[in-house]
């Protein structure tokens, strides 16, 4: 069922000097809930859509002029939901025009061509960007809360002998230095997880600017068939081939091509 959810996106070098700067930590999210009807935390920063399956904060990180490399680092822990849940953090690279957070809003709706027929959202087209993911994740079994040996004295006796003890929270860790174009100045970072509880999960996110010296490169969001907003269930491949159009600068090189899938690591 998860096996045909793809991201896509083009990287490629618009050349010029660098310069290096301090290393620079920004704070996205600190013990934000994400769940289904449950607890909302924060109110004032943040958007909630889709029950607070999603969340939304706006964003003011650094600008290089002259490139950096970025890492992302996400915690998660159950607040009781004791599931594994498909998760994706992601950003809003072109708030000018339509995207997905505007029609969760309820501000606006996918394009006539930014799919094909009954997948609506999941292409680029001429007025909208799909969502540029940064991380792919599943929550572990109940991870955070459930792992709690003290809370929960039986769950010791489900631990293999071979594991000390169990964890009191995932972290994920990546380089998405390919990414640093559309992750400075002002933006718009998303979460959302597939659950169904109102206990659902906390999250903590935060991207470290090194400032190191790097070549800038230009970034084009092409395909995200993960159905943020309402879609379908993208099995769109099992019937057709998903086509996108896109135009390149002229001065672009060594450009790339991108993928996520559903696994949580990068290609």
């Amino acid at each position: 069922m998860r096996d045909n959810i793809i991201l896509l996106f083009l990287v490629f070098v618009i050349c010029g000097k660098i310069q290096a700067q301090k290393p620079y930590v920004v704070e996205i999210f600190k013990d934000q809930p994400v769940n289904f009807n449950g607890v909302k935390g924060d109110t004032l920063t943040m958007e909630r859509v889709q029950d607070g399956r999603i969340v939304f904060k706006k964003i003011k990180a650094p600008v290089f002029p002259k490139g950096t490399d970025v890492k992302v680092k996400m915690t998660l822990k159950s607040a009781g939901d004791a599931w594994d849940k498909s998760g994706s953090l992601f950003v809003i690279t072109d708030p000018q025009n339509i995207d997905i957070r505007d029609i969760a809003l309820g501000k606006a709706s996918f394009p006539e061509l930014s799919g094909p027929g009954g997948y609506p959202g999941i292409i680029k087209s001429k007025n909208y960007n799909p969502a540029l993911e940064i991380l792919r994740f599943m929550t572990p079994f109940g991870v955070g809360h459930y792992s709690d040996e003290k809370a929960h004295p039986k769950i010791r006796y489900n631990r293999p002998v071979s594991v000390p003890n169990w964890a009191p929270e995932v972290v994920w860790e990546e380089d998405i230095s390919e990414l640093a174009e559309e992750l400075q100045g002002e933006i718009i970072v998303g979460v959302w997880i597939d659950t169904w509880t109102a206990e659902g999960y906390l999250i903590d996110v935060s991207l470290e600017y090194s400032g190191r010296p790097l070549a800038k490169r230009m970034v084009i969001p092409l395909v995200n068939t993960i159905y943020y907003a309402g879609q379908k269930h993208p099995d769109v491949f099992s019937q057709q081939d998903l086509v996108t159009k896109f135009e390149l600068p002229q001065n672009a090189e060594d450009v790339k091509i991108h993928y996520i899938t559903t696994l949580p690591w990068r290609t």
